[in-house]
């Protein structure tokens, strides 16, 4: 899911409020929202939200996603 929204440098109460908002307005309306690995990662509104167990139970179930890249390999 692209947006401005899950930007991972926005970080003002106002920017976390959008990011919650978007995020679960998404999944309310059917969509499963999957975020970049940076976003994942690098978002302070996306950690603030892990730490809510109903967040973590949406990403056990597959309502929220975070895409991965490429393969590991070991050599």
């Amino acid at each position: 899911m692209y947006s401005n929204v899950f930007d991972s440098v926005k970080n003002s109460n106002i920017d976390l409020i959008n990011f919650e908002g978007l995020l679960y307005s998404s999944i309310l309306n059917g969509l499963h929202p999957t975020l970049a690995l940076n976003q994942a990662i690098d978002s302070k509104a996306l950690l603030a939200l892990a730490k809510q167990k109903d967040f973590l139970e949406l990403m056990k179930s597959g309502y929220i996603k975070v895409a991965l890249f490429g393969k590991y390999q070991m050599l």
